[in-house]
């Protein structure tokens, strides 16, 4: 019998050696476990072997005094006289106080302890120790020894005993110089924005915003008026296009001082609205740097209005530019504190009701 307890406590022992010291065997005699005291991690099995008696493990409450043990975990086995008492895997770390609560062994000495230590910390990568790190963006980043001649990157699992030759850099995963920490979801995070990511969850200060002529309008606490013709007449495409435009701005007050229910009127009547609007807009980019006094500048609409500049300041037709030079990506834009209105007519000079003002034949000769 007792060659049979040594060939298994043998194998035990191989099978221990054999699970990288996962598993642990206690010998169980008399009056004793031996070894009584043992340090363990979560995860590893401890087999307790009967050298002989009837014995078994109880992890519930002292067998001597009755006190609770309040281990992390709480068992106890049946007693046996077989050649193995108990198997267990112990997966909750902390210290464990048992014994053998048959008759009055524990009273006797038998009784032991176990430390279950926690698991050993691992990387993103699965390496223990290892230095990897989660990004912001849910990717498992790397340290890597950058070499500067050929600009490749040798990702390392552990940076421990790394020696970082001439010409090379150790990169840590969240280096501020790594670009590839938060890489996959860094982007313009703005919808309004023209570059705008759907797929970047970290705003990368990247964002390029449209700086239209129509955008400049839509933006304008000045120019709702302005703004509703536009759209009414779906003109804000073409202001928003490749351009190159220049705008003359009426301003809501421009709007306000026109007859009452002008305004109405004409979004009512989407074609002369139109044309009206038209008549505001230039074909080119037109700073004020390029206009001269009585200068003729024509339109989308093909009308002509006439620049005027003197000691009061310039105008285009009746109207005066209050702020000039708005740079826009596709033009400028020209405020100005008037709206100018074609001049409807007749425009043949052989009619007898010919309007030498009129810059819009009206159809009526």
């Amino acid at each position: 019998m007792k060659i049979f307890y040594f060939v298994l406590a043998l194998l035990f022992s191989f099978s221990a050696s054999t699970l990288a010291q996962t598993s642990h065997t206690i010998n169980s005699a008399s009056y004793s476990y031996t070894p009584a005291s043992l340090s363990i991690n979560v995860g590893d099995t401890v087999t307790w072997l009967n050298s002989g008696g009837n014995h078994n493990v109880n992890f519930i409450a002292s067998a001597i005094s009755g006190i609770n043990y309040n281990n992390p975990e709480s068992f106890i086995s049946t007693p046996t006289t077989g050649p193995v008492l108990y198997t267990h895997v112990f997966t909750i770390p902390g210290n464990y106080v048992y014994d053998c609560s048959v008759g009055a062994h524990a009273q006797n000495g038998m009784v032991g302890s176990l430390t279950v230590n926690s698991p050993p910390p691992t990387d993103c990568n699965g390496i223990v120790g290892g230095t990897s790190l989660l990004d912001s963006c849910g990717v498992c980043q790397q340290a890597y020894i950058y070499n500067f001649s050929t600009n490749i990157p040798t990702f390392l699992n552990d940076t421990a005993g790394v020696t970082v030759g001439p010409g090379e850099a150790l990169v840590m995963p969240n280096d501020p110089t790594n670009p590839l920490w938060n890489a996959s979801c860094l982007g313009c995070t703005d919808p309004a924005a023209t570059n705008y990511d759907p797929t970047a969850t970290i705003d990368n200060g990247t964002c390029v915003y449209s700086n239209s002529v129509y955008d400049i309008v839509s933006n304008s606490v000045d120019h709702t008026t302005l703004k509703a013709a536009v759209d009414a007449c779906s003109l804000d495409s073409t202001l928003s296009g490749a351009g190159p435009f220049t705008l003359f701005a009426p301003t809501d007050a421009a709007f306000n001082a026109l007859p009452q229910g002008t305004v109405a009127a004409l979004l009512n009547d989407l074609p002369l609205l139109t044309n009206i609007l038209l008549h505001h807009v230039v074909g080119d980019s037109v700073v004020s740097a390029m206009l001269s006094n009585n200068q003729i500048v024509t339109t989308l609409l093909g009308t002509d209005v006439t620049v005027t500049i003197n000691t009061t300041g310039v105008y285009i037709d009746n109207a005066m530019v209050t702020v000039a030079d708005i740079l826009a990506d596709n033009g400028v834009v020209h405020i100005i504190d008037a709206v100018l209105l074609p001049v409807f007519g007749c425009m043949d000079p052989t009619a007898l009701n010919y309007d030498s003002t009129a810059n819009i034949d009206d159809g009526n000769c």
